[in-house]
């Protein structure tokens, strides 16, 4: 792994620029791996693979705002998306970025947070940076699934205080929502829709289906519980399922 992101060159562009109106829509990345373990992650193999040390790794402010000024002056983006898992936390780093990129780059943009990570000067520095939208990985409103099987610590409660604060502060945020868990049930589902429908922030939840990555602690729970067989882990592993939930059943 690159400890020094900053000593990374910025992305060539142009071998998309063809294919992809980056004037649009201009995709960037804050940092490499993620401070969470999901068990259904591909980052999850990827961590157990390269090991915790200096897994996460974040750019300065200097170097990504770099990237951004050099970026708009030859596309003309209108909009940015920071496509890592979770957008950086650190308040010196977040009130710096907050600053520059006002005042250097002054486009919309989204990205991912963790509700663990969302407090009120957290939503606040983010919307005066010029953030249109947060996405959250929720998954799931059942706490003892989300997790016993998701590897996931946050509670209802802290989910809520995270959608709430983004209420306040108007700030849109998108919810991700996983189907087809393993021991999930119709009133999960239905309680899901009556706990998002407390906040008014929500523009939209982009739901998926369940997928099962090699090396990943969820597709050996769904071995050991006997939702799949060991031949499908082999052909996972070996990249031969095109359709890696198609054989979960309830």
């Amino acid at each position: 792994m690159i400890d020094d992101l900053n000593s990374i060159p910025f992305p060539d562009k142009t071998l998309f620029d063809k294919h992809i109106r980056l004037e649009d829509d201009y995709l960037i990345s804050t940092s490499r791996g993620c401070p969470h373990n999901c068990s259904y992650c591909c980052g999850h193999a990827v961590r157990n693979a390269c090991g915790n040390d200096q897994y996460c790794r974040v750019r300065s402010v200097e170097n990504l705002i770099e990237e951004l000024i050099l970026m708009k002056s030859i596309y003309k983006f209108r909009e940015v998306f920071f496509c890592s898992p979770t957008f950086p936390h650190d308040k010196v780093w977040l009130e710096d970025f907050s600053l520059r990129y006002r005042n250097d780059v002054g486009v919309p943009f989204r990205c991912h947070a963790h509700v663990n990570h969302v407090d009120r000067d957290y939503v606040r520095l983010m919307s005066e940076a010029g953030c249109k939208s947060i996405e959250f990985g929720v998954q799931s409103v059942n706490e003892t699934l989300r997790r016993d099987v998701l590897g996931r610590a946050e509670s209802n409660e802290t989910i809520y205080r995270a959608l709430n604060l983004c209420d306040c502060e108007d700030m849109p945020c998108e919810i991700g929502h996983i189907f087809r868990l393993p021991y999930e049930t119709e009133d999960d589902y239905i309680s899901a829709v009556r706990f998002y429908s407390q906040f008014t922030n929500i523009h939209r939840i982009k739901t998926f289906n369940l997928t099962l990555f090699p090396s990943t602690r969820m597709l050996q729970i769904c071995h050991e519980k006997h939702f799949v067989s060991q031949d499908f882990i082999s052909a996972v592993e070996r990249g031969r399922k095109r359709r890696l939930f198609s054989l979960l059943q309830r």
